[in-house]
């Protein structure tokens, strides 16, 4: 990972969390949402990444990550509580809107427009 954190925000987390040899990051970041730290988001490159066929990340499969999500949810199973009936909904919204584009872009436009 590639990030700049205050070491009272790690502190907090827990760190990483050594159970984990892969998507330990995943989990640090929602260790530390959870602690309540909030992010910000730079949208512009900053770095560049690589995967090599020998990297962690080339060789994981569905099977692993199955095993990592399932040990993930499990452990902030608080949040999966929390937040799914919300992540369902928008899902639902955005698979609607998907099938009515002009609808949308009337939303869309209406929302920013109100605003």
């Amino acid at each position: 990972m590639c990030a700049l954190i205050k070491k009272r925000a790690w502190q907090d987390a827990g760190g990483i969390d050594e159970n984990l040899v892969q998507y330990e990051d995943w989990e640090f970041w929602i260790s530390v949402f959870k602690a309540g730290w909030e992010f910000i988001f730079i949208d512009k490159p900053m770095f560049e990444y690589r995967i090599q066929s020998t990297s962690l990340i080339a060789q994981s499969g569905v099977e692993n990550f199955k095993t990592v999500a399932e040990y993930i949810y499990k452990k902030h199973a608080d949040l999966v509580y929390t937040y799914y009936h919300q992540l369902y909904a928008t899902r639902t919204i955005y698979r609607n809107d998907i099938k009515r584009p002009f609808r949308s872009l009337i939303k869309y436009i209406k929302q920013n427009i109100s605003a």
